[in-house]
């Protein structure tokens, strides 16, 4: 027999359009600890109770069952109170569901009315009541610019150390100097493979914005999929094109740890490294896409500060 904690998470992640594998991500446990949640099998901690309110903005009391839930109030507050839900007042940049629980949602806010993305991968990730405000890809122009200063040192040191091998190794035996070469092939591919993997996967590489979070993902035989909700991203940068086309990279920068998680779990890192899923990358009219980021993030806190 399941029990009401169960049977409460079950309703508020499928009411959210969130899949078990993507709860299990956030709260980094495996899907079958979820599944045990739902089924009654097993029950979560207390901090993990805790967590798991916060992700679907309800009490540890509504997940006990011991109180009326309050979601439907919250999704109804506009018509109630007259009082705007996040990304309410972004209505005139784009579009989400036409409907709640329509699950044919579409694009919307490209400019001059581009169709062709309406048909976007992510819109299998978008939840209840969730709108898009711009959805793009990267364009063929490479901005460049986003690399950390981290990354910047280690190609450096690889680069001084595989010449100073390969100095080295010629009065030594051909053995060493197969090192040297073994360096330099390192150097090359942590300096340009990352935009050599960039240039291939740009075809499948898809980006939205929504009133709640940004999304992220790169199709292929598994989806690569990654999100990062207004709550948790802690800072925007932008770095726009020398060129002046307009075109930029939205680097995202999301806390290493949250206080609050369990045991000191990792929760999320800089954005600011080599993955493709960190930024952004190479997107038109970067400069309107910042601005909207900024926008829909000081609206959606607002909404958290108040939401009646």
């Amino acid at each position: 027999m399941k029990s009401i904690i169960g049977e409460n998470l079950r309703r508020q992640r499928e009411g959210r359009g969130m899949s078990v594998e993507r709860v299990a991500r956030m709260l980094e446990v495996k899907p079958a600890t979820v599944v045990g949640w739902e089924t009654g099998r097993e029950h979560p901690e207390p901090a993990e109770l805790e967590l798991l309110a916060k992700m679907f903005d309800v009490s540890v009391e509504e997940l006990h069952g011991t109180v009326e839930n309050k979601t439907t109030k919250k999704a109804g507050a506009k018509a109630d109170n007259s009082v705007s839900a996040p990304g309410d007042n972004l209505s005139g940049i784009g579009e989400g569901a036409k409907s709640p629980g329509d699950r044919s949602r579409v694009f919307g806010g490209e400019p001059e009315g581009r169709s062709d993305i309406w048909n976007s991968p992510l819109a299998a990730y978008l939840g209840e009541n969730e709108k898009v405000l711009w959805a793009g890809q990267p364009t063929a122009e490479h901005v460049g610019g986003w690399m950390s200063g981290y990354e910047r040192f280690f190609h450096v040191f690889m680069l001084a150390f595989a010449l100073f091998w390969l100095a080295f190794a010629v009065n030594l035996s051909s053995i060493m100097g197969i090192f040297s070469l073994l360096f330099i092939g390192m150097w090359l591919y942590t300096a340009f493979g990352k935009y050599i993997v960039l240039s291939i996967n740009k075809p499948n590489i898809y980006y939205a914005v929504t009133n709640m979070r940004v999304m992220l993902c790169i199709t292929g035989r598994v989806n690569r999929f990654r999100d990062i909700s207004y709550k948790r991203l802690s800072e925007a940068r932008l770095i726009l094109s020398r060129r002046g086309t307009g075109c930029g990279t939205i680097v995202f920068i999301t806390p290493t740890h949250i206080p609050q998680y369990p045991y000191g779990r990792r929760y999320d890192r800089v954005a600011n490294t080599n993955s493709l899923l960190d930024a952004f990358i190479d997107i038109a009219d970067a400069r309107r896409v910042y601005d909207m980021i900024n926008a829909a993030k000081a609206e959606f806190e607002e909404y958290e500060r108040h939401p009646f």
